[in-house]
């Protein structure tokens, strides 16, 4: 190696700061509210929650083209109306 430690400093350091990383994700979790044994049923929460997300942004934009679509509808209408005179 060219740092000047040895391979085995390295592996102990290396091993170090992955258990360190470890342990801090863990308290992150668990500061959070999740508990680390069940990342399966977080992943399928997070799951639900990007399927309900997605599934909402579609029904807001149909929702908008539905809108828009009445609103021009009630537009020509109108202008129908004002041309053929008719009340």
């Amino acid at each position: 190696m060219t740092t000047g430690i040895s391979a085995e400093t390295h592996a102990l350091i290396k091993e170090a700061a992955r258990v360190a990383a470890h342990e801090a994700v863990i308290e992150v979790l668990e500061k959070i509210g999740i508990e680390p044994d069940e990342h399966k049923e977080v992943q399928k929460d997070m799951i639900w929650m990007r399927k309900w997300r997605i599934m909402s942004e579609r029904l807001g934009s149909r929702v908008l083209m539905t809108i828009a679509t009445i609103l021009s509808a009630g537009v020509v209408a109108l202008v129908w109306q004002h041309i053929t005179g008719t009340k």
